[in-house]
């Protein structure tokens, strides 16, 4: 969590964003890891973020080697609430969850976690477990 938020906090000119990979049960998402990627966005940067297809591409093929998966994007909003913005929802994959850091007044940053079912977002909490076979057993806890 910490380098999302140093990640956000680097950035105030455009969107930071990234891929968060772990795996998921009935009742929970859990991370493994946080990757960084680059915000393809260009000229819209400061308003939305575009995922960097070559990290998408080899993020994956490293979690499926590690018998994990993306589950989901984080990404910052500049200005404003950590809450999922129109943009967000267009571009968003049913059953991943979207962790969002706003940057607020003075510099101070809050983060939401979200679930897109294809029609609504839900609150979604996440759980950080590095090892995924302790995830299996103790509901990422």
């Amino acid at each position: 969590m910490a380098a999302i938020e140093a990640a956000a906090q680097s950035s105030y000119a455009s969107e930071t964003c990234g891929l968060l990979v772990g795996g998921s049960t009935a009742t929970a998402i859990w991370l493994s890891r946080i990757e960084i990627a680059e915000n393809r966005a260009q000229a819209e940067s400061c308003e939305r973020y575009v995922l960097d297809p070559l990290t998408l591409f080899h993020v994956e093929d490293e979690a499926r080697a590690q018998s994990l998966a993306i589950v989901g994007v984080w990404h910052s909003h500049l200005r404003g609430p950590p809450t999922p913005s129109l943009e967000d929802q267009r571009a968003a994959n049913p059953g991943w969850c979207y962790w969002i850091v706003g940057l607020e007044v003075q510099s101070r940053l809050r983060h939401t976690s979200h679930l897109w079912t294809g029609s609504a977002w839900l609150p979604q909490a996440l759980h950080e477990c590095k090892d995924p076979r302790r995830a299996a057993y103790s509901g990422a806890q």
